[in-house]
């Protein structure tokens, strides 16, 4: 089979060598000068699984630092504030990232706001309050969100979530579970998606919704830190959610059609995971070559 080739474009290929001059400069540093810390599990993580506070501050540090100098929103909309430079840079800067970083200088993940965590696409459909209370903090690296879709028993279908969103007062309380959310132990905000629909939902026909709710709203509960391959801690949470109050504010984008939103961050995701994927490889072939 004929390999497709396109030219990357100079102005991606200059953000690219401007990231990796990020990274030696910001990450590589601080995993030299704290390499006990950020190298050693039972550092690293505390008793429950969470990352140490010590930890949480370098990756906030990292996602500030990359936003001053331009590189964390570079993917993000025009239209949240974002350089808007599209999925090719994204995906081109990625590579670039785990290619240099490998798995030992993982901070360098928080370089660029991941699609799950940080502004991106997906946030285009929140609404005016949201962007004025939400979306700044998230644009500065000061903050960071999670993506509520997996479910127990609704996780490559997603489709077959229980969460609801039932109508109470002027809003919805939302009651159900999240599992394998990543970034869960330490996101401000998560974007839950949930029935608002049975009918439409049980035909697939739409019926999820998806709101942004604070995880330090009452009834929002990280139930647990998934421990991965035998790890003593981990970045994925099991997440309960009992009676959370949620306002029209927090709906993204239209009511009963949130399931498009899923599909989109799904969707860039699958980029992100590619990049990662290539990124890693050449990282590995090249170490021990």
């Amino acid at each position: 089979m004929t390999a497709i080739t396109f030219p990357i474009p100079d102005d991606v290929i200059a953000t690219a060598d401007g990231i990796e001059g990020f990274l030696r400069k910001e990450v590589f540093p601080r995993h030299q000068s704290d390499h006990a810390l950020l190298s050693d599990p039972r550092r690293t993580y505390s008793d429950d699984g969470r990352y140490v506070p010590a930890v949480v501050d370098h990756i906030r540090s990292v996602r500030i630092a990359a936003a001053k100098a331009g590189y964390y929103s570079m993917s993000v909309p025009v239209e949240l504030g974002g350089a808007g430079m599209g999925m090719l840079a994204y995906f081109v800067v990625w590579e670039r990232i785990y290619r240099l970083c490998g798995s030992h200088n993982w901070l360098g993940a928080y370089a660029v706001s991941h699609w799950a965590f940080g502004p991106s696409p997906v946030l285009l459909k929140v609404t005016d309050r949201a962007r004025s209370e939400i979306l700044g903090g998230m644009m500065e690296g000061r903050t960071s969100m999670c993506f509520g879709m997996s479910e127990p028993g609704a996780g490559s279908d997603a489709t077959m979530i229980h969460t609801k969103a039932r109508q109470a007062d002027t809003g919805w309380r939302l009651n159900g579970r999240k599992i394998w959310t990543t970034n869960a132990p330490q996101a401000d905000y998560c974007i839950v998606f949930a029935v608002t629909d049975p009918d439409r939902a049980s035909r697939r026909a739409g019926g999820i919704s998806a709101f942004l709710v604070p995880t330090a709203s009452p009834g929002f509960r990280l139930e647990s830190v998934i421990r991965m391959h035998g790890s003593v801690g981990g970045n994925e949470g099991s997440i309960v959610l009992e009676d959370v109050q949620v306002e029209p504010w927090q709906l993204v984008g239209e009511l009963h059609e949130g399931f498009r939103i899923g599909l989109l961050g799904v969707s860039i995701g699958r980029i992100y995971n590619s990049a990662r994927a290539v990124g890693l490889g050449r990282w590995a072939i090249e170490a021990v070559t």
